[in-house]
């Protein structure tokens, strides 16, 4: 018995499958993502734990470029200078509002961290610059 097509199409989405294509779902998550990012990082709020976080299947196999062009410099990528995180297989881009950041210039400084954060959007990337691990971390 063959089923009509609307069915399917209802059970594919009840089901979590995605009908787009891949570079189409691929492109829509990055606009959402890229217009959240901007919002957070334009707000005068600390943390917003109750972000939505979408599924980020869609972004394993993007290259380092559409994401650099859809969300901008990464928030962290391990330490090193922001001239050098193109090199880093790891970016972390901050969906709350995080402190200013400090430049100590080879003097000594502290951050005193009094409460919790918010969610980070974690990217591992393959010698390739390919991400091949995206998820959602909170941080605390």
């Amino acid at each position: 018995m063959r089923r009509p097509p609307a069915l399917v199409c209802l059970l594919m989405i009840a089901s979590g499958h995605s009908m787009a294509s891949p570079p189409h779902a691929r492109n829509a998550l990055l606009d959402a993502l890229g217009s959240q990012l901007i919002t957070i990082r334009a707000s005068v709020r600390v943390a917003d734990p109750s972000i939505p976080r979408p599924g980020l299947t869609p972004l394993i196999g993007a290259r380092r470029s559409d994401i650099s062009a859809s969300l901008g410099a990464p928030d962290f990528c391990g330490g090193a200078p922001a001239d050098k995180c193109i090199d880093v297989r790891k970016w972390e881009f901050f969906y709350f509002k995080a402190p200013p950041r400090i430049s100590n210039h080879g003097a000594t400084a502290a951050i005193e961290v009094t409460g919790g954060g918010g969610w980070s959007l974690v990217l591992g990337f393959d010698a390739g610059g390919v991400v091949n691990k995206a998820q959602w971390v909170r941080q605390q």
